[in-house]
């Protein structure tokens, strides 16, 4: 009896349990549901652009006349885009959004680049010889927020040509020379500067690491494929991909997906694979990308939303203490957009004196700049509203409509009347009456008429 008490107790918390991680599970594909993915890439053949996808949308960030764009890479923690143009001799930083972009570091001829935000790195590689017959064949690790203050040459060849980059999740680096008189990967231990060879006779285009596992591409005769190397053992295997045609370099990884970019002509596509099932799937047509990106656009949260008060006729500054956006990717609050669903009943919206209609935009820097008023209608008191949403300009909005509550406080009225002319009267007259010399009389506005006035 009390075997079978203890098994049905166990049968219990096992099913328990099990019921606990479905609603886990659920919840948490729930929450993934609500991100989406955007997909940078730098168009390398004409017209050379740096580009980025998102909702079904395209959108340019920039345009090299006499370039070409190859590597990127972002820092999703301070939300920046990074791309370079190897040809030019430039590396640009943007927005994630793709606004404001600006050089970087000119004079870098950059074959690929990586950020590690964590440990406020960034690296570049270079296989080039400008114009004034200078070679840069060399691997660079940077001060990431002052790139110019004494960075770090980790690696030189005279007769490589150092290509893909990558940080793993601890901080190690690596990075490939495909050439073939070197045909190398190699690693940088994190916070070393003495790269060693982790890989031999490789010709690594791309790479991308995850968890236990290093991906690299290889477009070097007979091989134009993807393996995997894993990073305890140095075991390999192919994965997955394998083009008879194409020449697959640029790879990257978000979330369980890697991507790849296999820019020949034959193909021009990037794919994204899945790293547990192995699914594949296109994701662009028609594009020689010769580096890619993927961010995990998550949406944007109305961290402060606590309305405001205000007395009749008193108009009011809506303030970012009383209604507030944040973004994970976004560090501009000029990229926060508010749209207006519904307007107030007893009152009015305006931007900067302008009233504002439903659809009407307004961003969280508006906010931050006090540009935002509520106007009431004269005499009116009591509750009012308005409703909107949020978005973060690359297809992601704010969960649900949001109501900004608004309190007038009822004022009570001074009342009013119309005088009569002015009299004239004789010293010593006494008092005199003059009839209907004030006219008009109001003890103040309709929700005031209750009460009496004397003079």
């Amino acid at each position: 009896m009390i075997m079978a008490i203890r098994n049905l107790s166990n049968l219990l918390i096992r099913a328990i349990s099990m019921a606990i991680f479905a609603i886990c599970l659920i919840l948490f594909n729930a929450g993934l549901a609500e991100a989406s993915t955007i997909l940078y890439y730098g168009q390398s053949y004409s017209p050379y652009e740096m580009r980025f996808t998102y909702s079904s949308q395209e959108k340019t960030v920039f345009t090299s006349v006499n370039g070409t764009i190859k590597p990127v890479a972002l820092d999703s923690s301070h939300g920046k885009l990074y791309f370079a143009d190897p040809l030019e001799g430039v590396i640009y930083q943007s927005n994630l959004t793709g606004s404001s972009t600006t050089p970087y570091l000119s004079g870098v001829y950059a074959e690929g680049l990586a950020v590690d935000a964590d440990s406020n790195f960034f690296y570049y590689t270079q296989s080039h010889t400008d114009d004034s017959n200078i070679e840069h064949y060399n691997v660079v690790r940077a001060n990431l927020t002052n790139p110019l203050n004494s960075p770090t040459v980790l690696y030189t060849t005279e007769t490589g040509t150092p290509e893909a980059i990558t940080v793993a999740e601890n901080g190690d680096v690596y990075f490939s020379d495909p050439h073939e008189s070197v045909a190398a990967i190699y690693k940088v231990a994190s916070g070393t500067s003495n790269p060693v060879a982790f890989m031999t006779d490789v010709h690594a285009y791309g790479l991308a690491v995850q968890g236990e596992f290093l991906y690299f591409s290889e477009a070097y005769d007979p091989n134009f494929k993807i393996r995997k190397v894993k990073l305890s053992d140095k075991s390999v295997s192919d994965f997955v991909y394998v083009s008879s045609t194409g020449a697959p370099k640029a790879l990257t990884i978000a979330g369980s997906d890697l991507y790849v970019a296999d820019m020949h002509s034959s193909v021009a596509k990037i794919y994204k694979i899945n790293l547990v099932s192995q699914a594949q799937s296109v994701e662009l047509s028609n594009v020689n990308a010769g580096g890619i990106a993927v961010l995990i656009n998550t949406p944007p949260l109305v961290t402060v939303n606590t309305g405001i008060s205000t007395n009749e006729n008193t108009p009011a500054v809506i303030s970012n203490t009383e209604l507030q956006t944040t973004d994970a990717e976004s560090t501009e609050p000029g990229e926060l957009v508010y749209k207006l669903l519904t307007v107030p009943g007893k009152g009015k919206l305006t931007i900067d004196g302008t009233e504002m209609a439903v659809n009407a935009e307004f961003t969280q820097s508006d906010i931050n700049n006090s540009m935002i008023r509520y106007v009431p209608s004269p005499t009116e008191n009591g509750n009012d509203s308005f409703t909107f949403n949020v978005n973060d300009g690359m297809g992601e909005y704010a969960t649900g409509t949001n109501t900004f509550n608004i309190t007038i406080n009822a004022a009570n009225s001074a009342p009013t009347f119309i005088k009569g002319a002015d009299q004239t009267i004789l010293e010593d007259a006494g008092a005199q009456t003059i009839t209907d010399w004030a006219t008009g009389m109001s003890v103040g506005p309709a929700d005031e008429s209750g009460q009496t006035y004397e003079f």
